[in-house]
């Protein structure tokens, strides 16, 4: 059996079925449904053939060449339904509009006995979503603080009470500096970060306070979705105040585990903003693992560049915190019970 759900009836669903790409792996890779798996119906060359043929000799000799196509991978697709099918024996299957491929999948599903749910307007409606998410009002608490300061440990300290939280430096996979990049995975395409963000704001309640931390609109390569932005720009801000020397701390214990070649590579990468002096210098300390030396350059250059953003928000939105440790339970719980009316908004 195959039926046809909306994509906010599939939002409802999502976990009750895996969730099937039928599009080609090309298309697949530049951005798709989060937790979604590829079986595609063609290939990246299947589909480029078919395409062509159908601009040269229409629809019909397009299709027939997609039939030849789904045949011939026919065996593989329907082991690769029942490998993912099993406990559950039902899908949720997309493609780009809800077309084609995905009635094409949902076909030989069915004669496997699989249950099949098919998205109405595919991908496509997806990604209409996640932008309308973008444009929603959010309750923002943002966590401010210069460099060093352990925000993120913080975020999810955070969300461990209970509290909803948006990392995205963990979506991005990338910390938002120079050495940003530095132990992470690599960055998704600007298409699957929004997807993955969208995701995730879906998943939580607008009228609750979600905390999220402070960072410039581009973090490494990619950007943040201007409506978004610009409501953390205006939102309520706790800045993290914490000692210099602590600070330093955190970075060596965070930074120190990785090898001087990619210290060394962030060093460079920032050789512009502090001069050919500064960089070797960095660079000289590094080698003899003076990595507080090292970090305390660093750390001059962006509580400057931390300060210059500050001058954008408005004065009387953000609050100071004085932090005495880098103990990450006690200042999650002090950052909790310093928020004006807390208790009252839950």
């Amino acid at each position: 059996m195959s039926t046809t759900i909306s994509i906010g009836e599939f939002l409802l669903n999502e976990k009750n079925f895996p969730i099937i790409d039928s599009r080609s792996p090309i298309e697949f890779q530049q951005g798709n449904i989060p937790t979604s798996i590829n079986i595609p119906l063609f290939t990246d060359e299947e589909r480029s053939k078919v395409g062509i043929l159908y601009k040269q000799k229409g629809k019909e000799q397009a299709t027939l060449l997609g039939i030849q196509f789904a045949t011939e991978n026919l065996e593989k697709i329907i082991s690769e339904l029942q490998n993912i099918s099993t406990g559950k024996n039902k899908i949720c299957i997309y493609c780009w509009r809800g077309g084609m491929r995905s009635k094409a999948i949902s076909w030989i599903a069915s004669k496997t006995k699989i249950e099949t749910y098919r998205i109405e307007g595919g991908y496509k409606s997806f990604r209409g979503k996640v932008r309308n998410t973008f444009r929603k009002i959010f309750n923002l608490i943002v966590i401010g603080g210069y460099t060093g300061s352990g925000k993120t440990s913080l975020l999810h300290e955070i969300k461990k009470m209970g509290e909803q939280i948006i990392d995205i430096e963990e979506i991005a996979q990338h910390r938002g500096s120079a050495f940003g990049g530095i132990g992470t995975k690599g960055f998704p395409t600007q298409e699957q970060f929004e997807n993955i963000l969208g995701w995730e704001l879906l998943k939580l309640d607008c009228t609750k306070p979600i905390f999220i931390e402070d960072e410039s609109r581009l973090t490494g390569r990619l950007v943040l979705p201007e409506d978004l932005w610009n409501q953390i720009r205006s939102s309520y801000v706790i800045f993290l105040d914490l000692p210099r020397e602590l600070r330093l701390e955190n970075l060596v214990n965070e930074y120190g585990k990785h090898s001087e070649e990619e210290l060394s590579t962030s060093f460079i990468k920032l050789k512009k903003k502090i001069g050919g002096e500064k960089t070797t210098l960095a660079l000289n300390y590094l080698a003899q693992k003076n990595y507080y030396a090292a970090a305390d350059i660093a750390l001059t250059y962006y509580d400057k560049l931390y300060n210059k953003g500050l001058l954008f928000r408005k004065k009387e939105l953000i609050s100071n915190l004085n932090l005495a440790t880098s103990n990450v339970e006690l200042n999650a719980e002090k950052i909790l019970n310093f928020i004006p009316n807390y208790v009252e908004s839950n």
